[in-house]
Protein backbone atom coordinates (compact mmCIF):
# COMPACT_ATOMS: atom_id res chain seq x y z
CA UNK A 1 0.00 0.00 0.00
CA UNK A 2 1.23 3.11 -1.00
CA UNK A 3 1.57 5.49 2.07
CA UNK A 4 -0.25 9.63 1.78
CA UNK A 5 2.47 12.11 1.74
CA UNK A 6 2.65 14.26 4.86
CA UNK A 7 1.00 17.33 4.06
CA UNK A 8 -1.23 19.87 5.43
CA UNK A 9 -4.89 19.21 6.61
CA UNK A 10 -7.56 21.10 4.49
CA UNK A 11 -9.15 22.50 7.46
CA UNK A 12 -7.53 23.70 10.43
CA UNK A 13 -9.73 24.91 13.30
CA UNK A 14 -9.54 28.29 14.02
CA UNK A 15 -6.53 30.06 16.16
CA UNK A 16 -5.21 26.41 15.63
CA UNK A 17 -7.17 25.35 18.82
CA UNK A 18 -6.51 21.36 19.56
CA UNK A 19 -10.13 19.62 18.68
CA UNK A 20 -11.16 17.11 21.17
CA UNK A 21 -11.69 19.80 24.06
CA UNK A 22 -14.68 19.53 26.22
CA UNK A 23 -17.93 21.94 26.05
CA UNK A 24 -16.35 24.57 28.47
CA UNK A 25 -13.17 24.54 26.96
CA UNK A 26 -14.75 24.98 23.65
CA UNK A 27 -16.80 27.79 25.09
CA UNK A 28 -13.79 29.72 26.63
CA UNK A 29 -11.66 29.34 23.49
CA UNK A 30 -14.73 30.60 21.57
CA UNK A 31 -15.33 33.81 24.15
CA UNK A 32 -11.70 35.07 23.68
CA UNK A 33 -11.72 36.69 20.88
CA UNK A 34 -14.83 38.75 22.24
CA UNK A 35 -13.36 38.94 25.88
CA UNK A 36 -12.89 43.29 25.86
CA UNK A 37 -16.28 43.56 24.82
CA UNK A 38 -17.70 41.33 27.88
CA UNK A 39 -15.48 43.15 30.02
CA UNK A 40 -16.95 46.37 29.13
CA UNK A 41 -20.39 44.85 30.16
CA UNK A 42 -19.18 43.42 32.95
CA UNK A 43 -17.58 46.50 34.38
CA UNK A 44 -20.73 49.06 33.56
CA UNK A 45 -22.76 45.74 35.58
CA UNK A 46 -20.61 46.98 38.59
CA UNK A 47 -21.38 50.33 38.10
CA UNK A 48 -24.95 49.80 38.28
CA UNK A 49 -24.46 47.23 41.03
CA UNK A 50 -23.07 50.44 43.38
CA UNK A 51 -26.23 52.50 42.06
CA UNK A 52 -28.75 49.95 42.91
CA UNK A 53 -27.03 49.26 46.20
CA UNK A 54 -27.32 53.11 47.06
CA UNK A 55 -31.01 53.11 46.51
CA UNK A 56 -31.93 52.01 49.86
CA UNK A 57 -29.73 54.30 51.10
CA UNK A 58 -31.22 57.06 49.94
CA UNK A 59 -34.71 55.75 50.55
CA UNK A 60 -33.96 55.40 54.74
CA UNK A 61 -32.35 58.95 54.32
CA UNK A 62 -35.63 60.88 52.81
CA UNK A 63 -37.36 58.85 55.58
CA UNK A 64 -35.62 59.99 58.56
CA UNK A 65 -34.29 62.72 57.46
CA UNK A 66 -36.90 64.34 55.56
CA UNK A 67 -40.26 62.99 56.04
CA UNK A 68 -39.60 62.44 59.94
CA UNK A 69 -38.09 65.43 60.42
CA UNK A 70 -40.49 67.92 58.04
CA UNK A 71 -37.96 69.10 56.54
CA UNK A 72 -39.22 69.40 52.57
CA UNK A 73 -35.68 70.83 51.39
CA UNK A 74 -33.66 68.05 52.56
CA UNK A 75 -36.56 65.78 51.09
CA UNK A 76 -36.52 67.49 47.69
CA UNK A 77 -32.77 66.69 47.66
CA UNK A 78 -32.40 63.11 48.35
CA UNK A 79 -35.97 62.33 46.04
CA UNK A 80 -33.37 64.18 43.26
CA UNK A 81 -30.75 61.98 44.25
CA UNK A 82 -32.82 59.06 43.93
CA UNK A 83 -34.10 59.94 40.49
CA UNK A 84 -31.08 60.56 38.89
CA UNK A 85 -29.60 57.21 40.41
CA UNK A 86 -32.07 55.89 38.72
CA UNK A 87 -31.90 57.39 35.54
CA UNK A 88 -27.94 56.15 35.65
CA UNK A 89 -29.10 53.03 36.75
CA UNK A 90 -31.20 53.25 33.52
CA UNK A 91 -28.30 53.87 31.27
CA UNK A 92 -25.85 51.60 32.59
CA UNK A 93 -28.73 48.52 32.66
CA UNK A 94 -29.29 49.30 28.71
CA UNK A 95 -25.32 50.38 27.81
CA UNK A 96 -24.66 46.50 29.92
CA UNK A 97 -27.62 44.52 28.42
CA UNK A 98 -26.49 45.63 24.76
CA UNK A 99 -23.22 44.65 25.38
CA UNK A 100 -24.13 41.28 27.04
CA UNK A 101 -26.25 40.60 24.32
CA UNK A 102 -23.77 41.60 21.13
CA UNK A 103 -21.39 39.76 22.87
CA UNK A 104 -23.22 36.79 22.97
CA UNK A 105 -24.54 36.77 19.27
CA UNK A 106 -20.43 37.61 18.29
CA UNK A 107 -19.79 34.04 19.84
CA UNK A 108 -23.18 32.59 18.44
CA UNK A 109 -22.29 34.06 14.87
CA UNK A 110 -18.46 33.13 15.23
CA UNK A 111 -18.59 29.32 15.85
CA UNK A 112 -22.06 29.17 13.72
CA UNK A 113 -19.03 30.05 11.32
CA UNK A 114 -16.43 28.21 12.40
CA UNK A 115 -19.02 24.95 12.37
CA UNK A 116 -20.12 25.44 9.12
CA UNK A 117 -16.43 25.91 7.37
CA UNK A 118 -15.68 22.63 9.50
CA UNK A 119 -18.42 20.84 8.39
CA UNK A 120 -17.86 21.86 4.62
CA UNK A 121 -14.45 20.55 4.84
CA UNK A 122 -15.40 17.22 5.98
CA UNK A 123 -15.15 14.12 3.54
CA UNK A 124 -18.28 13.19 1.41
CA UNK A 125 -18.22 9.59 3.12
CA UNK A 126 -18.55 11.75 6.73
CA UNK A 127 -21.90 13.56 5.50
CA UNK A 128 -23.08 10.27 3.36
CA UNK A 129 -23.32 8.58 6.91
CA UNK A 130 -24.76 11.55 8.81
CA UNK A 131 -28.58 12.56 9.04
CA UNK A 132 -28.71 16.39 7.37
CA UNK A 133 -31.08 16.77 10.33
CA UNK A 134 -28.21 16.30 13.13
CA UNK A 135 -26.17 18.57 11.17
CA UNK A 136 -29.16 21.47 11.01
CA UNK A 137 -29.69 21.17 14.90
CA UNK A 138 -26.32 21.20 16.00
CA UNK A 139 -26.16 24.68 14.10
CA UNK A 140 -29.23 25.78 15.32
CA UNK A 141 -30.58 24.77 18.54
CA UNK A 142 -27.53 23.60 19.90
CA UNK A 143 -25.31 27.15 18.92
CA UNK A 144 -28.67 29.18 20.51
CA UNK A 145 -28.41 27.13 23.57
CA UNK A 146 -24.68 28.16 24.00
CA UNK A 147 -25.72 31.77 23.50
CA UNK A 148 -27.92 32.44 26.16
CA UNK A 149 -25.10 32.08 29.20
CA UNK A 150 -23.34 34.62 27.22
CA UNK A 151 -25.86 37.11 27.52
CA UNK A 152 -25.80 36.60 31.50
CA UNK A 153 -21.75 37.19 31.83
CA UNK A 154 -22.49 40.48 32.61
CA UNK A 155 -25.64 39.99 34.68
CA UNK A 156 -24.35 37.64 36.74
CA UNK A 157 -21.22 39.87 37.61
CA UNK A 158 -23.28 42.87 38.65
CA UNK A 159 -25.66 40.37 40.24
CA UNK A 160 -22.79 38.68 42.81
CA UNK A 161 -21.50 42.57 43.52
CA UNK A 162 -25.30 43.26 44.22
CA UNK A 163 -26.12 40.22 46.79
CA UNK A 164 -22.30 40.51 48.16
CA UNK A 165 -22.97 44.38 48.81
CA UNK A 166 -26.53 44.15 50.25
CA UNK A 167 -25.40 40.96 52.34
CA UNK A 168 -22.33 42.99 54.17
CA UNK A 169 -24.87 45.77 54.60
CA UNK A 170 -27.59 43.72 56.43
CA UNK A 171 -25.17 42.43 59.07
CA UNK A 172 -23.18 46.05 59.48
CA UNK A 173 -27.04 47.59 60.10
CA UNK A 174 -28.14 44.54 62.31
CA UNK A 175 -26.59 41.00 62.71
CA UNK A 176 -29.00 39.50 64.30
CA UNK A 177 -32.03 41.01 62.68
CA UNK A 178 -29.99 39.73 59.36
CA UNK A 179 -29.34 36.06 60.38
CA UNK A 180 -33.23 35.89 60.59
CA UNK A 181 -34.14 37.78 57.48
CA UNK A 182 -31.11 35.24 55.23
CA UNK A 183 -32.50 32.18 56.67
CA UNK A 184 -35.18 31.67 53.90
CA UNK A 185 -33.16 33.02 51.64
CA UNK A 186 -30.20 30.79 51.34
CA UNK A 187 -32.79 28.00 51.23
CA UNK A 188 -34.17 29.47 48.24
CA UNK A 189 -30.75 29.19 47.21
CA UNK A 190 -30.44 25.42 48.34
CA UNK A 191 -33.84 24.72 46.62
CA UNK A 192 -32.90 26.90 43.70
CA UNK A 193 -29.97 24.43 43.57
CA UNK A 194 -32.62 21.04 43.54
CA UNK A 195 -34.46 22.68 40.86
CA UNK A 196 -32.06 23.23 38.38
CA UNK A 197 -30.32 19.56 38.93
CA UNK A 198 -34.01 18.45 38.48
CA UNK A 199 -34.37 20.73 35.22
CA UNK A 200 -31.28 19.69 33.57
CA UNK A 201 -31.96 16.25 32.26
CA UNK A 202 -35.11 16.72 31.45
CA UNK A 203 -34.24 19.83 29.69
CA UNK A 204 -31.55 17.96 27.72
CA UNK A 205 -33.87 15.50 26.81
CA UNK A 206 -36.25 18.19 25.22
CA UNK A 207 -33.66 19.18 23.05
CA UNK A 208 -32.80 15.72 22.35
CA UNK A 209 -36.66 14.94 20.93
CA UNK A 210 -36.82 18.49 19.30
CA UNK A 211 -33.44 17.95 17.43
CA UNK A 212 -35.08 13.98 16.28
CA UNK A 213 -38.16 16.42 15.48
CA UNK A 214 -35.81 18.86 13.29
CA UNK A 215 -34.31 16.02 11.48
CA UNK A 216 -37.33 14.22 10.47
CA UNK A 217 -39.01 17.24 8.93
CA UNK A 218 -36.21 18.13 7.45
CA UNK A 219 -35.42 14.74 5.62
CA UNK A 220 -39.03 14.75 4.77
CA UNK A 221 -38.95 18.40 3.22
CA UNK A 222 -35.76 17.60 1.32
CA UNK A 223 -37.27 14.23 -0.29
CA UNK A 224 -41.03 16.06 -0.26
CA UNK A 225 -41.56 14.40 -4.09
CA UNK A 226 -40.82 10.99 -3.02
CA UNK A 227 -42.98 11.56 0.05
CA UNK A 228 -45.45 12.32 -2.54
CA UNK A 229 -44.62 10.12 -5.19
CA UNK A 230 -45.21 7.06 -2.95
CA UNK A 231 -48.09 8.15 -1.58
CA UNK A 232 -46.39 8.84 2.04
CA UNK A 233 -48.01 12.00 3.25
CA UNK A 234 -49.92 10.00 6.05
CA UNK A 235 -47.32 7.53 7.72
CA UNK A 236 -45.27 10.52 7.33
CA UNK A 237 -47.41 12.98 8.93
CA UNK A 238 -48.09 9.62 11.90
CA UNK A 239 -44.13 9.78 12.05
CA UNK A 240 -44.01 13.65 12.89
CA UNK A 241 -46.81 13.51 15.26
CA UNK A 242 -44.59 10.45 17.08
CA UNK A 243 -41.92 12.75 17.09
CA UNK A 244 -43.92 15.75 18.16
CA UNK A 245 -45.70 13.80 21.25
CA UNK A 246 -42.37 12.90 22.23
CA UNK A 247 -41.29 16.20 22.58
CA UNK A 248 -44.31 17.20 23.97
CA UNK A 249 -43.90 14.92 26.48
CA UNK A 250 -40.64 16.18 27.68
CA UNK A 251 -41.78 19.96 27.37
CA UNK A 252 -44.02 18.47 30.16
CA UNK A 253 -41.60 17.07 32.30
CA UNK A 254 -39.87 20.00 32.50
CA UNK A 255 -43.26 22.68 33.09
CA UNK A 256 -43.79 19.72 35.90
CA UNK A 257 -40.80 20.32 37.62
CA UNK A 258 -41.29 24.15 37.10
CA UNK A 259 -44.78 23.46 38.69
CA UNK A 260 -43.29 21.74 41.85
CA UNK A 261 -40.07 24.12 42.64
CA UNK A 262 -41.22 27.93 41.30
CA UNK A 263 -44.19 28.07 44.07
CA UNK A 264 -41.82 27.34 46.95
CA UNK A 265 -39.27 29.37 45.23
CA UNK A 266 -41.69 32.39 45.20
CA UNK A 267 -42.87 32.11 48.66
CA UNK A 268 -39.49 31.66 50.77
CA UNK A 269 -38.88 35.43 50.24
CA UNK A 270 -41.98 36.59 52.18
CA UNK A 271 -40.62 34.17 55.08
CA UNK A 272 -37.42 37.00 54.94
CA UNK A 273 -39.88 39.69 55.08
CA UNK A 274 -42.03 38.67 57.44
CA UNK A 275 -38.87 38.27 59.79
CA UNK A 276 -37.89 41.77 59.10
CA UNK A 277 -41.13 43.10 59.79
CA UNK A 278 -42.23 40.94 62.86
CA UNK A 279 -38.32 41.51 65.05
CA UNK A 280 -37.98 44.84 62.61
CA UNK A 281 -41.43 46.17 64.19
CA UNK A 282 -40.48 45.70 67.55
CA UNK A 283 -36.92 47.07 67.19
CA UNK A 284 -38.85 50.31 66.10
CA UNK A 285 -41.41 50.40 68.75
CA UNK A 286 -38.97 50.44 70.86
CA UNK A 287 -36.50 52.95 69.86
CA UNK A 288 -33.71 50.74 68.88
CA UNK A 289 -34.09 51.26 64.64
CA UNK A 290 -35.88 54.03 62.78
CA UNK A 291 -38.72 53.43 60.41
CA UNK A 292 -36.35 54.12 57.22
CA UNK A 293 -34.24 51.70 58.76
CA UNK A 294 -36.31 49.16 59.02
CA UNK A 295 -37.18 50.15 55.39
CA UNK A 296 -34.00 50.15 54.21
CA UNK A 297 -33.20 46.72 55.52
CA UNK A 298 -36.34 45.38 54.20
CA UNK A 299 -35.03 46.73 50.83
CA UNK A 300 -31.83 44.79 50.98
CA UNK A 301 -33.28 41.91 51.60
CA UNK A 302 -35.65 41.99 48.71
CA UNK A 303 -33.12 43.11 47.07
CA UNK A 304 -31.12 39.41 47.21
CA UNK A 305 -33.87 37.59 45.72
CA UNK A 306 -32.98 38.62 42.06
CA UNK A 307 -29.46 37.77 42.20
CA UNK A 308 -30.08 34.21 43.91
CA UNK A 309 -33.12 33.58 41.44
CA UNK A 310 -30.43 34.91 38.76
CA UNK A 311 -27.61 32.21 39.75
CA UNK A 312 -29.97 29.28 39.74
CA UNK A 313 -31.56 30.34 35.92
CA UNK A 314 -27.68 31.01 34.94
CA UNK A 315 -26.38 27.60 36.62
CA UNK A 316 -28.98 25.58 34.47
CA UNK A 317 -28.48 27.62 31.49
CA UNK A 318 -24.51 27.06 31.25
CA UNK A 319 -25.35 23.13 32.34
CA UNK A 320 -27.63 22.88 28.94
CA UNK A 321 -24.99 25.37 27.27
CA UNK A 322 -21.71 22.86 27.96
CA UNK A 323 -24.13 19.70 26.51
CA UNK A 324 -24.80 21.25 23.63
CA UNK A 325 -21.16 22.85 23.07
CA UNK A 326 -19.87 19.11 24.15
CA UNK A 327 -21.89 17.80 20.76
CA UNK A 328 -20.59 20.56 18.48
CA UNK A 329 -17.18 20.08 19.90
CA UNK A 330 -17.43 16.00 18.82
CA UNK A 331 -18.81 17.86 15.20
CA UNK A 332 -15.49 20.26 15.71
CA UNK A 333 -12.43 17.24 16.39
CA UNK A 334 -13.98 15.00 13.42
CA UNK A 335 -11.20 14.64 11.51
CA UNK A 336 -11.16 15.39 7.43
CA UNK A 337 -9.42 12.39 6.21
CA UNK A 338 -8.04 14.07 2.78
CA UNK A 339 -5.41 16.27 3.18
CA UNK A 340 -4.64 19.43 0.74
CA UNK A 341 -1.44 19.92 -1.05
CA UNK A 342 1.10 22.62 -0.92
CA UNK A 343 0.79 25.58 -3.36
CA UNK A 344 3.75 25.55 -5.44
CA UNK A 345 3.11 28.46 -7.56
CA UNK A 346 1.45 26.45 -10.59
CA UNK A 347 -2.22 27.50 -11.32
CA UNK A 348 -3.84 25.25 -13.99
CA UNK A 349 -3.93 21.69 -14.87
CA UNK A 350 -3.91 19.44 -18.01
CA UNK A 351 -5.72 17.34 -18.88
CA UNK A 352 -3.85 13.77 -18.75
CA UNK A 353 -4.72 11.06 -16.19
CA UNK A 354 -3.33 8.39 -15.21
CA UNK A 355 -4.47 5.52 -12.48
CA UNK A 356 -0.71 4.04 -10.99
CA UNK A 357 -2.30 0.24 -9.32
CA UNK A 358 -5.00 1.84 -7.74
CA UNK A 359 -7.67 0.13 -5.57
CA UNK A 360 -10.45 1.69 -3.35
CA UNK A 361 -13.00 0.20 -0.91
CA UNK A 362 -15.61 2.44 0.87
CA UNK A 363 -14.51 1.93 4.61
CA UNK A 364 -13.73 -1.88 5.49
CA UNK A 365 -16.36 -2.96 2.59
CA UNK A 366 -14.82 -5.10 -0.17
CA UNK A 367 -12.34 -3.46 -2.91
CA UNK A 368 -14.57 -1.58 -5.87
CA UNK A 369 -11.27 -1.25 -7.53
CA UNK A 370 -8.34 -3.40 -8.01
CA UNK A 371 -5.38 -2.91 -9.08
CA UNK A 372 -6.39 -0.72 -11.54
CA UNK A 373 -3.75 0.75 -14.39
CA UNK A 374 -5.22 3.42 -16.67
CA UNK A 375 -4.11 6.43 -19.10
CA UNK A 376 -5.70 9.23 -20.59
CA UNK A 377 -4.33 12.07 -22.93
CA UNK A 378 -5.24 15.31 -22.11
CA UNK A 379 -8.11 16.30 -24.66
CA UNK A 380 -9.16 12.51 -25.30
CA UNK A 381 -13.34 11.97 -24.61
CA UNK A 382 -13.95 8.70 -22.70
CA UNK A 383 -16.32 7.01 -21.81
CA UNK A 384 -17.35 4.20 -19.06
CA UNK A 385 -19.49 1.69 -18.67
CA UNK A 386 -20.31 -1.10 -16.47
CA UNK A 387 -22.82 -2.90 -14.57
CA UNK A 388 -23.91 -1.77 -11.60
CA UNK A 389 -21.52 -1.43 -8.70
CA UNK A 390 -18.52 -2.09 -10.99
CA UNK A 391 -16.40 1.20 -9.92
CA UNK A 392 -17.22 3.59 -12.27
CA UNK A 393 -18.82 6.40 -10.11
CA UNK A 394 -15.49 5.63 -7.29
CA UNK A 395 -13.09 5.80 -10.74
CA UNK A 396 -14.39 9.17 -11.41
CA UNK A 397 -14.75 10.50 -7.47
CA UNK A 398 -10.75 9.59 -7.48
CA UNK A 399 -9.93 11.62 -10.19
CA UNK A 400 -12.09 14.69 -8.19
CA UNK A 401 -10.68 13.74 -5.36
CA UNK A 402 -13.83 12.89 -3.36
CA UNK A 403 -12.32 10.16 -1.73
CA UNK A 404 -8.95 8.85 -1.66
CA UNK A 405 -7.17 5.28 -2.79
CA UNK A 406 -6.53 2.64 -0.38
CA UNK A 407 -3.65 1.65 -2.24
CA UNK A 408 -1.44 3.09 -5.62
CA UNK A 409 -1.51 6.63 -6.94
CA UNK A 410 -4.20 8.71 -9.25
CA UNK A 411 -2.17 11.68 -10.87
CA UNK A 412 -3.62 14.49 -12.73
CA UNK A 413 -1.82 16.83 -15.41
CA UNK A 414 1.36 14.61 -14.10
CA UNK A 415 0.94 15.43 -10.13
CA UNK A 416 0.04 13.29 -7.88
CA UNK A 417 -4.07 14.66 -6.68
CA UNK A 418 -2.92 14.53 -2.91
CA UNK A 419 0.22 17.45 -4.04
CA UNK A 420 -2.85 19.25 -5.29
CA UNK A 421 -4.50 22.35 -3.35
CA UNK A 422 -7.96 21.97 -2.86
CA UNK A 423 -8.16 25.20 -5.25
CA UNK A 424 -5.98 23.56 -8.01
CA UNK A 425 -7.59 20.56 -8.57
CA UNK A 426 -11.20 21.73 -7.98
CA UNK A 427 -10.69 24.78 -10.99
CA UNK A 428 -9.27 21.84 -13.18
CA UNK A 429 -11.85 19.33 -13.17
CA UNK A 430 -15.35 20.00 -13.38
CA UNK A 431 -18.36 17.22 -12.88
CA UNK A 432 -22.26 17.01 -13.67
CA UNK A 433 -23.71 14.51 -11.43
CA UNK A 434 -26.75 12.09 -12.40
CA UNK A 435 -28.77 14.24 -10.49
CA UNK A 436 -28.32 17.68 -11.45
CA UNK A 437 -28.50 19.67 -7.68
CA UNK A 438 -29.65 23.04 -8.63
CA UNK A 439 -29.82 25.74 -5.14
CA UNK A 440 -32.56 27.92 -4.69
CA UNK A 441 -31.89 31.67 -6.81
CA UNK A 442 -31.80 32.69 -9.97
CA UNK A 443 -30.02 30.57 -12.75
CA UNK A 444 -27.43 33.39 -13.21
CA UNK A 445 -26.42 32.64 -9.57
CA UNK A 446 -26.41 28.66 -10.23
CA UNK A 447 -24.40 29.06 -12.82
CA UNK A 448 -21.96 31.33 -11.72
CA UNK A 449 -22.16 29.35 -7.74
CA UNK A 450 -18.36 27.87 -8.77
CA UNK A 451 -17.28 31.15 -9.70
CA UNK A 452 -19.09 34.22 -8.20
CA UNK A 453 -16.82 37.08 -9.11
CA UNK A 454 -18.31 35.72 -13.27
CA UNK A 455 -20.00 38.47 -15.03
CA UNK A 456 -23.06 38.29 -17.09
CA UNK A 457 -20.76 38.02 -19.71
CA UNK A 458 -18.92 34.81 -19.03
CA UNK A 459 -22.23 33.18 -17.45
CA UNK A 460 -24.37 33.77 -21.27
CA UNK A 461 -21.39 32.42 -22.55
CA UNK A 462 -21.21 29.14 -20.67
CA UNK A 463 -24.91 28.76 -20.89
CA UNK A 464 -24.52 28.71 -24.51
CA UNK A 465 -21.59 26.45 -24.16
CA UNK A 466 -23.85 24.25 -21.80
CA UNK A 467 -26.70 24.59 -24.76
CA UNK A 468 -28.93 25.62 -22.13
CA UNK A 469 -28.89 29.85 -23.34
CA UNK A 470 -32.34 29.53 -25.54
CA UNK A 471 -34.40 28.12 -23.07
CA UNK A 472 -33.12 30.18 -20.09
CA UNK A 473 -34.09 33.31 -22.09
CA UNK A 474 -37.80 31.40 -22.32
CA UNK A 475 -38.22 31.72 -18.36
CA UNK A 476 -39.78 34.20 -17.17
CA UNK A 477 -36.88 36.47 -16.15
CA UNK A 478 -34.21 34.94 -17.99
CA UNK A 479 -31.30 34.82 -16.34
CA UNK A 480 -32.72 36.28 -13.05
CA UNK A 481 -35.48 33.96 -13.07
CA UNK A 482 -35.74 32.09 -9.45
CA UNK A 483 -35.60 28.69 -10.27
CA UNK A 484 -36.78 27.56 -6.85
CA UNK A 485 -35.52 25.06 -4.03
CA UNK A 486 -33.38 22.34 -5.39
CA UNK A 487 -34.60 23.67 -9.44
CA UNK A 488 -37.44 21.39 -9.28
CA UNK A 489 -39.48 23.88 -11.17
CA UNK A 490 -37.43 23.28 -14.15
CA UNK A 491 -37.04 19.89 -16.15
CA UNK A 492 -34.90 17.17 -15.96
CA UNK A 493 -32.62 18.08 -19.14
CA UNK A 494 -33.20 21.97 -18.15
CA UNK A 495 -31.52 21.40 -14.68
CA UNK A 496 -28.98 19.19 -16.34
CA UNK A 497 -27.64 21.91 -18.71
CA UNK A 498 -27.69 24.44 -16.03
CA UNK A 499 -25.35 22.25 -13.98
CA UNK A 500 -23.20 21.39 -17.19
CA UNK A 501 -22.46 25.54 -17.48
CA UNK A 502 -21.99 25.64 -14.01
CA UNK A 503 -19.38 23.29 -14.64
CA UNK A 504 -17.91 24.83 -17.81
CA UNK A 505 -17.80 28.48 -16.36
CA UNK A 506 -14.76 27.45 -14.71
CA UNK A 507 -13.25 25.99 -18.10
CA UNK A 508 -12.08 22.91 -16.32
CA UNK A 509 -9.04 20.71 -18.39
CA UNK A 510 -11.40 17.81 -17.18
CA UNK A 511 -15.15 17.38 -17.60
CA UNK A 512 -16.60 14.81 -15.72
CA UNK A 513 -20.18 13.53 -16.63
CA UNK A 514 -21.67 11.06 -14.16
CA UNK A 515 -24.27 9.20 -15.40
CA UNK A 516 -25.42 13.00 -16.23
CA UNK A 517 -28.16 12.07 -18.60
CA UNK A 518 -29.67 8.85 -17.34
CA UNK A 519 -32.48 10.49 -15.92
CA UNK A 520 -33.80 12.32 -19.28
CA UNK A 521 -35.26 11.21 -21.67
CA UNK A 522 -34.17 10.48 -25.50
CA UNK A 523 -35.36 14.27 -26.97
CA UNK A 524 -33.59 15.66 -23.63
CA UNK A 525 -30.12 13.73 -23.97
CA UNK A 526 -30.53 15.05 -27.29
CA UNK A 527 -30.15 18.26 -26.33
CA UNK A 528 -27.52 17.74 -24.33
CA UNK A 529 -25.05 15.68 -26.60
CA UNK A 530 -25.48 18.49 -28.71
CA UNK A 531 -24.28 21.05 -26.04
CA UNK A 532 -21.63 19.02 -25.41
CA UNK A 533 -20.38 18.10 -28.54
CA UNK A 534 -18.53 21.91 -29.03
CA UNK A 535 -16.72 20.77 -25.92
CA UNK A 536 -14.73 17.55 -26.80
CA UNK A 537 -11.20 17.88 -27.94
CA UNK A 538 -11.24 21.24 -26.37
CA UNK A 539 -10.87 19.34 -22.42
CA UNK A 540 -10.30 15.72 -21.16
CA UNK A 541 -13.57 14.39 -21.31
CA UNK A 542 -15.18 11.16 -19.36
CA UNK A 543 -18.23 10.18 -19.59
CA UNK A 544 -20.80 7.09 -17.45
CA UNK A 545 -22.98 6.33 -19.73
CA UNK A 546 -24.79 2.89 -21.66
CA UNK A 547 -26.92 5.13 -24.74
CA UNK A 548 -25.22 4.37 -27.78
CA UNK A 549 -25.95 7.34 -28.96
CA UNK A 550 -23.62 8.96 -25.61
CA UNK A 551 -20.92 6.33 -26.15
CA UNK A 552 -20.63 6.62 -30.20
CA UNK A 553 -19.31 10.51 -28.84
CA UNK A 554 -16.26 8.72 -27.19
CA UNK A 555 -12.80 7.90 -28.74
CA UNK A 556 -12.64 5.19 -26.07
CA UNK A 557 -14.82 3.25 -24.01
CA UNK A 558 -13.64 1.38 -21.05
CA UNK A 559 -15.63 -1.95 -19.93
CA UNK A 560 -15.34 -1.91 -16.11
CA UNK A 561 -16.19 -5.40 -14.43
CA UNK A 562 -15.40 -6.45 -11.18
CA UNK A 563 -13.36 -3.35 -10.34
CA UNK A 564 -11.28 -3.76 -13.12
CA UNK A 565 -11.10 -2.59 -17.17
CA UNK A 566 -11.71 -5.91 -18.63
CA UNK A 567 -12.08 -4.86 -22.10
CA UNK A 568 -11.54 -1.53 -24.03
CA UNK A 569 -12.33 0.23 -27.93
CA UNK A 570 -14.66 2.15 -29.53
CA UNK A 571 -18.52 1.54 -29.34
CA UNK A 572 -18.83 -0.38 -32.81
CA UNK A 573 -15.43 -2.91 -31.83
CA UNK A 574 -16.98 -3.79 -28.64
CA UNK A 575 -20.65 -4.47 -30.01
CA UNK A 576 -18.69 -7.19 -32.29
CA UNK A 577 -16.13 -8.15 -29.50
CA UNK A 578 -17.37 -8.45 -26.28
CA UNK A 579 -20.66 -10.00 -25.16
CA UNK A 580 -21.20 -8.06 -21.80
CA UNK A 581 -20.74 -4.87 -23.52
CA UNK A 582 -23.90 -6.15 -25.65
CA UNK A 583 -25.53 -7.17 -22.17
CA UNK A 584 -24.84 -3.68 -20.76
CA UNK A 585 -26.40 -2.29 -23.99
CA UNK A 586 -29.19 -4.34 -24.28
CA UNK A 587 -30.42 -3.70 -20.34
CA UNK A 588 -29.95 -0.12 -20.65
CA UNK A 589 -32.64 -0.06 -23.90
CA UNK A 590 -34.71 -1.49 -22.00
CA UNK A 591 -34.35 0.38 -18.85
CA UNK A 592 -35.13 3.55 -21.27
CA UNK A 593 -38.10 1.59 -22.74
CA UNK A 594 -39.99 1.23 -19.61
CA UNK A 595 -38.92 4.93 -18.28
CA UNK A 596 -40.08 5.92 -21.49
CA UNK A 597 -43.74 3.55 -21.47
Amino acid sequence: MTAAPQISPIFSTQDDQPAGRGGARLLWATLQPFRIRIAGGILVGILWSFGKLAVPALVAAAIDQGIARHDPHRLAFLVGALLLVGLCGAMLAGLRRFLAISAAFQVESALRARLFRHLLHLDPAWHARTPAGQIVTRATSDLQQIQQPFVNIPLTASNSILFLGATVILFTVDPLLAIFAMGPIFALFLLARRFNAALGPRAAQLQDRAGRFAALATDAMAGIRAVKGLGLEESEGRRAAERADAVQTAALAMADVRATYLPLIDMLPALGIAAVLWIGGGRVAAGAMTIGQMVQFSYYVTMLIGPLRHLGITIAQFQRAFVSAGLIDQLLATAPTLYSGQEDGHSELHGAIRFDRVSFAYGDGEPVLRDLDLAIAAGETVAIVGAAGAGKTSLVHLIARLHDPVAGRVHVGGRDVRDLTTAQLRAGVGMVFEDAFLFAGSVRDNIAFARPDADSGAVEAAARAAGAHEFILSLDGGYDAAIGERGHSLSGGQRQRIALARALITDPAILILDAATSAVDASKDEEIRAALSGQLGRRTTILIAHRPSSLRMADRILLLDGGKIVDQGVHDELLGSSAIYRRLLTASDEDALEAAE
